[in-house]
């Protein structure tokens, strides 16, 4: 597995320094912190919030990097005590025993501590957890970070249902901070083949595509009658 680690992030060292060099002095000539609200709006507005849970929780994916992101994953797993709960990220293995005091049973609990981007959150993911295509795992990181999360875990072949976690009261040079970042990652991932698209966004529901389409073609037989 180390090896592997190993082989993933030299390659992408190699392959990130001409578009990352390329992408920051671009955004270097400007100063558009004053917009930072503006810039983050449609990156936290890509995936909207669920209306409401699915029936059924297979897993939830706690991606490391937000203190706001663990803690809602955790009163996820709570109302879920059959979800497996997989904290990914360097150095979040702290969280699990956060996660016991709360009171998740030890069982339910996974953590992958090697991966040290998003891109490795879900390769090292889907590989650790090897999720099976009739499962329902929830995704939880913040609302700005989901749509680079979504593409590359969509590239690892690892299905997901966004749940998106929100900031209030943010400042506009903290919104700036975050909007820089990740409209730089998307671009850069998918220069690099790590997303399926640029701006990776919400799919149809399947299921909701049949439901439909039995009930148009319902229709169409008592028109034809």
């Amino acid at each position: 597995m180390l090896s592997y680690v190993h082989r993933i992030r030299h390659h992408s060292i190699v392959r990130l320094l001409v578009p990352l060099t390329v992408l920051t002095v671009f955004s270097l000539t400007v100063n558009p912190e004053p917009l930072g609200l503006t810039l983050v709006e449609p990156l936290e507005d890509r995936f909207a919030s669920p209306a409401a849970l699915p029936a059924r929780i297979d897993g939830i994916i706690a991606v490391g990097g937000g203190y706001d992101r663990m803690m809602e994953a955790v009163r996820l797993a709570k109302m879920f005590p059959q979800a497996r709960l997989l904290f990914t990220g360097d150095g979040e293995e702290t969280w699990l025993d956060y996660a016991q005091a709360a009171g998740i049973d030890p069982n339910q609990l996974t953590v992958e501590s090697l991966s040290g981007t998003t891109y490795e959150n879900a390769q090292f993911s889907s590989a650790l957890v090897r999720p099976e295509p009739s499962q329902t795992w929830l995704l939880v990181t913040s609302a700005a970070h989901m749509p680079r999360t979504v593409g590359t875990f969509r590239k690892a072949g690892f299905s997901v249902k966004p749940w998106p976690v929100r900031r209030t009261g943010v400042r506009a040079a903290d919104a700036y901070a975050v909007a820089r970042h990740e409209w730089l990652g998307l671009v850069a991932y998918w220069l690099l083949g790590r997303t399926d698209t640029l701006f990776p966004g919400p799919r149809p529901d399947p299921s909701s595509s049949s439901a439909q389409m039995t009930h148009d073609l319902a229709g169409a037989a008592r028109n034809a009658s």
